[in-house]
């Protein structure tokens, strides 16, 4: 399975079919400035989160990105499980949502008390991640 890249800018969202191509195949552009960060993954799935979105896109078949709309005001981080069914976003205020890859569709909300979420790391298991924010770091498990 070959990697594809997204690269997040100012007002900017950039996909590439490969981290060696030189131009994007899809370009996102938004009024909303979004956090300087790139994360490559397999090609048929492609998440990245912008300010109130994420966008998924299918490099190898080139379509456009499918939009879903995050119940959080600013994503502020994201990772996606091993088995890559499930997409976790984390941002303003207080939240981390799950959603299912292949549809989109909002898995569970969390509110763990830890003020605005700064960063999620999904264990290889897919069972547990762990959440950064404002007030704290702790380690949970993934219900439902």
């Amino acid at each position: 399975m070959r990697d594809g890249l997204a690269v997040t800018g100012d007002a900017v969202v950039e996909f590439y079919a490969s981290p060696n191509e030189p131009e994007p195949i899809v370009t996102i552009r938004s009024s909303r400035s979004g956090r300087p960060q790139s994360h490559s993954c397999p090609v048929h799935l492609q998440p990245v989160g912008v300010y109130t979105a994420l966008y998924f896109v299918d490099a190898s078949a080139r379509p456009k990105p499918r939009t879903v709309k995050t119940g959080l005001r600013r994503i502020a981080a994201e990772d996606i499980s091993t088995d890559r069914r499930a997409v976790f976003v984390g941002g303003k205020p207080d939240g981390v949502e799950v959603y299912y890859s292949e549809t989109g569709a909002l898995r569970v909300r969390y509110d763990f008390g830890l003020g605005d979420v700064q960063a999620i790391a999904v264990a290889p298991d897919g069972l547990t991640f762990a959440v950064a924010g404002d007030k704290g770091l702790a380690v949970f498990d993934l219900d439902g």
